[in-house]
């Protein structure tokens, strides 16, 4: 046999077959990239606005709707995607959107900060500390209606 004969009849087919193989995975492994960057630009959207206390709380400073919120929060038809996701990812991520629908500025605080430490372009950081600003003003003004009551 040459080595066009050795082609058609075992290098090709077995080609073929790997590359069969290995599509779900670059699938797959794509799918989480892609992902993984749109929860990226979401969360650098995240910010408060506006970021005076001009509300009633610290929450109604985020009237935007996230893709990637409702795909970690409903989880059962996404269940297996998520979890082939960066597990620390996707608990802090779940966490934050937890401690949001619960209007807990503490817990919203902490795991947008652990999220931040994950962020090289250091724009989440920034974020992180314009919510840390506004929910201590939050803070402030509650202390002084409080102060004011007694």
């Amino acid at each position: 046999m040459n080595t066009k004969d050795w082609l058609q009849i075992v290098i090709i087919p077995v080609s073929l077959a790997m590359v069969a193989l290995i599509w779900p995975l670059i699938q797959n492994w794509n799918r989480r990239r892609v992902f993984m960057a749109l929860i990226r630009r979401e969360l650098n959207e995240i910010g408060p606005y506006p970021e005076q206390p001009e509300k009633s709380g610290w929450w109604e400073h985020l009237s935007k709707n996230f893709v990637h919120r409702r795909i970690v929060t409903d989880v059962s038809p996404n269940r297996d995607f998520v979890l082939s996701l960066k597990p620390d990812v996707v608990y802090y991520v779940s966490q934050l959107w937890d401690a949001f629908g619960a209007k807990d500025d503490g817990q919203w605080l902490y795991y947008l900060g652990k999220l931040a430490e994950d962020d090289e372009s250091g724009a989440l950081a920034k974020i992180h500390k314009a919510w840390a600003g506004l929910c201590e003003q939050y803070r402030e003004k509650s202390r002084r209606v409080q102060s004011s009551a007694v």
